[in-house]
């Protein structure tokens, strides 16, 4: 499992046209194959009488899944392009389709090719690249007395913690990045003198925020 990977931020569309013929890119994260066909069968319905529905999509950097069709396009100049985009932008777990209205001029096989390219890209640019970052999550109990402490140590870390249970002890949720983890709980372990008791509980990939938190 990588520590890192680029996707896309949220769906996104962008317009272009050239020589009467309309490309709408369209780019979103996706988790999972099932999540990028439904995210194409979508687009289709969106723009239910465009001429073309291209797209591409990549998983999985380690053992990596990709696909890509020109759907009635020369072959070449649509699904391989738009899968190059991805490719070149270091991009998984994303989907991209280009949908184009033709308008009756044809642009050749360069022209679609820049078409496609161009569209794709912007797509993708207008998502929002982003890099998902591997995180472990782990469930504290600390000592009531050691709560304030323990609260303000986390205030100054690059964690997110959950909302936390009060009983007689104080249990909390917390989410670490993966080559976080020794320090946060090192630090946890000299605050709390030793009492505080933590157990992972899973892994997920997460972006940090602009202040270095997920």
């Amino acid at each position: 499992m990588t520590d890192t990977y680029l996707t896309v931020h949220e769906e996104a569309h962008v317009t272009y046209t050239t020589q009467k013929s309309c490309f709408i890119g369209s780019a979103a994260p996706c988790l999972s194959e099932e999540d990028a066909l439904s995210f194409i069968a979508r687009i289709r319905q969106k723009y239910i009488e465009a001429s073309h529905y291209c797209y591409a999509y990549i998983f999985n950097r380690e053992s990596p899944l990709s696909r890509f069709t020109d759907d009635g396009e020369p072959s070449g100049t649509a699904g391989l392009p738009i899968l190059n985009v991805l490719k070149q932008k270091e991009l998984t777990n994303t989907c991209a389709v280009v949908t184009r209205y033709y308008g009756g001029i044809p642009l050749g096989k360069s022209g679609l090719i820049r078409a496609y390219t161009r569209s794709c890209a912007s797509a993708a640019d207008a998502a929002g690249i982003i890099c998902m970052e591997l995180c472990e999550q782990w469930e504290c109990t600390v000592p009531y007395p050691m709560w304030d402490r323990t609260r303000r140590l986390l205030e100054t870390m690059p964690v997110r913690l959950e909302a936390p249970v009060f009983t007689e002890n104080v249990r909390f949720m917390l989410c670490i990045g993966q080559q976080d983890t020794p320090e946060v709980m090192v630090r946890l372990k000299d605050i709390t003198s030793g009492s505080i008791q933590c157990h992972q509980t899973g892994v997920f990939y997460a972006p940090r925020d602009n202040r270095n938190r997920l």
